[in-house]
């Protein structure tokens, strides 16, 4: 902030002086329009980022936008706007997903008077600040980088000048990525089927299994399994969550994708809570750079997220690779095995990827078929 720098460079005068040293010579000017002049030549700008390489469209602030809700935005448009008169506040609205990755900022509007610009990010109530940032960008601009948007919906972004008398120009551009990395589990291609559970889960009830998903039958075979879950629950380490798929041979098969996380290793394991809702839900998969929930990383609040299968089977869910799509049904089992803590499972959903089988000869074939009489 240029407070703390004015304040620092004061200090540094007054240790210098009572030293009787003879300071360098300073700008002839330290206010903000001073420092201002002193940016003109930006050694970068926005567009330099590989975030805003491609913006959609140059359109111009509408006002009056001073107060929220503002203005409509979309993203990656470059927005053309003004702080003026001084003390000027510019409100701008759009819609954001859960997960996305925000960047987004100001700079200079070239050939137009600058301004030293604060960029604050509001929640959908306009009154929750999430995120702020005065000088991240080129110059004296702002630069929200790397934001995880926290819920989907709308959001709220306010650009005003650093102080009461600020005033000039600027350009706005925001983007938004999706995340990556062990969060994600992508499903695009996948085949899906949902059942709402709205279940209690408690160590006074025992097991609870959910009722089944049953695919529709389907010359093709599976490739890979994806499992999502709406869950809440207080103490994850209580928990173990099976799922089970019965062929329609009866052959049973199951997965341990939660096998009460940090027990052994303490008595409890970890009290991390399960807090997942309609756009965010715990998700299983089978990559390679997944890791369990709650065994190696235990906070108090468990992201709903993409996880491995339980460290007790690992690669559990590939067992079902090669199974007919639309044989047997799909159940989830959930055991709550220590006292204090409930939950309540909203939904679960079953993604499976299909391929139609390879070619093989006739007498393997056979073979083949006869593993699901």
């Amino acid at each position: 902030m240029r407070i703390s720098r004015l304040l620092l460079l004061s200090t540094l005068a007054i240790v210098a002086l009572a030293a009787g040293s003879v300071m360098a010579e300073l700008p002839a000017s330290l206010d903000k329009r001073g420092e201002i002049e002193q940016q003109n030549d930006k050694p970068w700008n926005l567009f330099d980022m590989l975030d805003f390489a491609d913006p959609r469209a140059d359109v111009n602030e509408n006002e009056p936008n001073d107060t929220c809700p503002g203005e409509p935005y979309t993203l990656g448009d470059v927005m053309h706007g003004a702080i003026n008169p001084p003390g000027d506040h510019d409100w701008y609205c759009f819609a954001g997903n859960a997960g996305d990755v925000l960047t987004i900022g100001t700079d200079a509007d070239p050939g137009l008077p600058l301004v030293d610009t604060v960029i604050e990010l509001y929640a959908s109530d306009c009154v929750t600040q999430l995120a702020i940032d005065d000088d991240s960008g080129p110059g004296l601009y702002s630069l929200i980088d790397d934001y995880k948007l926290e819920y989907t919906g709308n959001y709220y972004l306010r650009v005003r000048g650093f102080s009461s008398s600020s005033n000039g120009n600027y350009i706005m551009i925001g983007v938004t990525t999706p995340q990556t990395g062990p969060a994600i589990c992508p499903v695009g291609q996948y085949k899906a089927s949902k059942v709402d559970v709205n279940m209690v889960i408690s160590d006074t009830l025992g097991t609870i299994c959910t009722p089944a998903i049953k695919f529709n039958p389907q010359n093709t075979v599976i490739t890979d399994v994806v499992i999502d879950i709406e869950i809440e629950h207080t103490w994850v380490g209580d928990l173990d969550i099976v799922l089970r798929h019965t062929a329609d041979n009866g052959e049973v098969r199951e997965a341990a994708l939660i096998a009460r996380p940090g027990v052994p290793e303490t008595t409890f394991g970890c009290a991390g809570d399960l807090i997942a809702d309609p756009e965010n839900k715990y998700y299983f998969g089978t990559r390679d750079d997944l890791e369990p929930l709650g065994e190696f990383d235990c906070p108090s609040v468990i992201d709903p997220a993409c996880y491995a299968v339980a460290v007790e089977n690992p690669g559990a869910l590939e067992q079902f690779r090669g199974l007919f799509c639309g044989d047997g049904t799909w159940e989830l089992c959930i055991t709550d095995s220590a006292a204090g803590d409930d939950g309540f499972i909203h939904n679960w959903s079953v993604h499976i990827l299909c391929e139609a089988p390879v070619a093989v000869e006739s007498e393997t074939w056979g073979n083949l078929k006869a593993l699901y009489r």
